[in-house]
C-alpha cells in the first residue's frame, strides 16, 4: 500500500496519526510512504527508501531520529525540535459548584 505525503520544513512525516523524523536534506519535498508486513513503513523520495521507521503503538506521538538533524547548514544547534509536552504539566485548580447554582442564573 503506498500513500502521498509531504514532508515539513523541520524533517518530519505524519503517518497513520504520528509524525517521523526524516534525514534533514529530504525537507520540504513530496514522499511516498509504503507500509511494510512486519509493523513498519518506509519513506519513499523520488522512487528510493530514505528511511524504515517501525509504527509507534501511540498515536500522537513524534519519532526523532538526532542524526537526521546533524549537518543543518547555517543551525545554531543541530537538534531534533522538541515535541509539545503534556506529561508532568501544571494542574490548574478549577472550582466546583452545585448545579443549583447555574439553574439560578438560567432561571430554571
Amino acid at each position: 500500500m503506498y500513500e502521498q505525503r509531504r514532508i515539513t520544513r523541520d524533517c518530519l512525516v505524519s503517518y497513520r496519526g504520528s509524525r517521523y523524523s526524516v534525514p534533514h536534506r529530504y525537507a520540504e519535498r513530496d514522499a511516498t510512504i509504503r507500509n511494510t508486513e512486519d509493523g513498519a513503513f518506509e519513506v519513499m523520495v523520488d522512487g528510493q527508501a530514505i528511511i524504515r521507521h517501525k509504527l509507534s503503538p501511540t498515536k500522537g506521538a513524534t519519532v526523532l531520529i538526532a542524526s537526521h538533524y546533524r549537518g543543518i547548514p547555517g543551525a545554531a544547534t543541530n537538534r531534533p525540535p522538541k515535541p509539545p509536552l503534556l506529561v508532568g504539566a501544571p494542574v490548574l485548580p478549577v472550582e466546583t459548584r452545585p448545579l443549583s447554582v447555574y439553574e439560578a442564573l438560567v432561571g430554571a
